[in-house]
């Protein structure tokens, strides 16, 4: 994607931030400050960007929660019309306090959003989801929780530190417009909101989708090879590559298909023509095929958590018939 597309003043958006503040958040990182603190300081820093960005429309919705639910910022105002130091001041009360209720966190958030979409059903929404930890109240089920994340809407999920529950948040976000994110220390916590803000306030395509012709294309989430590929967004800077097989390269091709964001198009079709090489000016490929392969080989880990699972639920059973 090019580097010079611009924010549209058309587009309004309401983001959804969903923070846990279950005691856990208490815990000191290795700068001596605590988790939540590392937090709210990034959570200030998203907040004073979107207020800067005068040409963007964005409204803010905040809530913290534990086994309960705490709002601190509702105005359905546009953050760049509202006074920035209230709204600070606002998100400055969060704090540590209980168990982490995921289950009910989601419940009410569901229930904001649609309350919101009702009055703005051409609006843009996205939920951001903020946990450091395991579910220690309600419910432990994962098809329970994922049922909870409504896919009309983006849901990005962010997992801090090596105690949050990775299994559960890649599991929830596996649909078309979920997304999960892993921050391994607090202190590098800004890069990873800095991508989603600019993925937020530069996206150039939604809902792109690769059709390929004479050939199949890689999906790494679900490790298979078919002729189409759902992508989702694309924005300012981004750069993808993907990988394809054919056994008749010479007649392959790609089509890519998106809504538009910046263009009077609303549907937008490019097509790309594969490049044949040859024999006699064969590239080395080494590198791709090396990354292919961790890409299985990540899958096949990112699902060991639940074949365990399985194994120890076949057991039970076993168990329970002898």
């Amino acid at each position: 994607m090019r580097d010079d597309i611009e924010i549209i003043d058309t587009t309004c958006t309401r983001i959804y931030f969903n923070i846990d503040c279950s005691g856990s958040m208490s815990d000191v990182c290795s700068d001596n400050r605590t988790k939540m603190s590392h937090i709210l300081h990034t959570l200030e820093n998203m907040l004073r960007v979107l207020h800067s960005k005068k040409e963007a429309n964005i409204s803010v919705h905040i809530q913290a929660f534990d086994c309960g639910i705490y709002e601190y910022v509702t105005d359905e105002k546009m953050i760049k019309d509202n006074n920035i130091e209230e709204i600070i001041q606002k998100i400055k009360g969060i704090y540590p306090r209980a168990s982490t209720n995921i289950e009910n966190a989601l419940k009410i958030i569901n229930k904001r959003i649609s309350t919101y979409v009702l009055d703005n059903p051409t609006h843009n929404i996205v939920h951001i989801f903020l946990t450091d930890g395991q579910i220690t109240e309600g419910s432990y089920d994962k098809d329970i929780i994922k049922s909870l994340v409504n896919d009309n809407y983006a849901n990005i999920f962010v997992g801090y530190g090596i105690e949050h529950d990775s299994s559960l948040l890649s599991y929830i976000s596996n649909n078309k417009k979920g997304e999960y994110r892993f921050i391994d220390a607090l202190e590098k916590a800004g890069f990873v909101y800095g991508e989603i803000l600019n993925d937020i306030l530069f996206k150039a395509l939604e809902d792109v989708e690769i059709l390929v012709k004479n050939g199949e294309i890689y999906d790494y989430e679900k490790n298979t090879w078919s002729d189409t590929l759902y992508v989702g967004n694309l924005v300012n800077e981004q750069n993808k590559t993907y990988h394809l097989r054919s056994s008749n390269s010479i007649d392959v091709n790609a089509i890519i298909y998106g809504k538009s964001i910046i263009s009077s198009d609303k549907i937008v079709d490019k097509q790309m023509e594969i490049g044949v090489v040859y024999n006699n000016y064969l590239e080395d490929l080494t590198k791709y095929i090396f990354r292919q392969k961790t890409q299985e080989l990540l899958y096949e880990v990112r699902h060991v958590s639940d074949n365990d699972n399985d194994n120890d639920n076949d057991n039970d059973n076993d168990n329970d018939n002898d």
